[in-house]
């Protein structure tokens, strides 16, 4: 579970069915980054980089035709 905007930093105990669930930082769904500041710092670095690897990519497969 992700808790957004906590600043406080608070140590939760979120039970559902007795079972305990873990608080994260940071969570990937559907391909976007999330983190509990509520900034995109993440993904826009994870997009920047998979840019720069397609990039590269499409580099090297125009030098080998």
């Amino acid at each position: 579970m992700l808790v957004f905007g906590d600043r406080q930093g608070r140590n939760r105990n979120i039970t559902i069915n007795d079972t305990r669930i873990e608080v994260v930082d940071t969570f990937k769904f559907l391909g976007v980054m999330f983190s509990k500041n509520r900034h995109f710092t993440l993904e826009k670095q994870y997009a920047v980089d998979q840019a720069k690897k397609a990039m590269f990519l499409v580099s090297i497969r125009k030098y080998e035709t």
